[in-house]
């Protein structure tokens, strides 16, 4: 099962690998920016982290900013970086 808060998750990718889990309280914000070469999945999970379900695909230097609401309380959300080559982006996820 993956850990999960409500304190804002941050970090960065230089490698493969996911984020913590960051617990929803209906909206919440997300960001990823950087100079990278790789793809990185925003996912959920309904299931407290067992399953991973793909919301968007950021590939090569995309960035995001955005604001999410999201209807339910308690929902899973993180990053993974699932494939690499070079760069470092840089994420953060807070409600």
């Amino acid at each position: 099962m993956a850990q999960a808060q409500r304190t804002p998750v941050t970090g960065t990718f230089g490698a493969t690998g996911a984020s913590n889990g960051f617990v929803t309280a209906k909206g919440f914000n997300i960001s990823v920016s950087g100079t990278y070469a790789g793809t990185i999945q925003i996912q959920r999970s309904f299931d407290q982290g067992v399953t991973w379900l793909n919301v968007l695909e950021l590939t090569a230097n995309q960035e995001v900013e955005r604001r999410v609401d999201d209807p339910e309380v308690g929902v899973y959300w993180r990053l993974e970086c699932t494939a690499y080559t070079s760069g470092t982006a840089t994420y953060r996820i807070s409600g």
